[in-house]
């Protein structure tokens, strides 16, 4: 459960640091905690995808 929204908050966090991921978890309104266990729907996937878009400024996709 969580794997790809696990991933996403990894990948945010290398590129951005702690302070990006924490405006992420602000932003998606989850935690990476609860990001580990609440399932891998599309539309959570598709969300993150897109605020992770906004924040880092280039497609997050490439890092897939």
């Amino acid at each position: 459960m969580g794997d790809v929204l696990s991933k996403i908050y990894k990948i945010i966090e290398t590129e951005g640091g702690v302070q990006l991921r924490l405006k992420f978890a602000q932003k998606t309104g989850v935690s990476q905690n609860q990001a580990k266990t609440i399932e891998d729907k599309q539309e959570y996937i598709e969300r993150f995808k897109f605020i992770a878009n906004e924040l880092l400024g280039k497609d997050i996709d490439t890092f897939f």
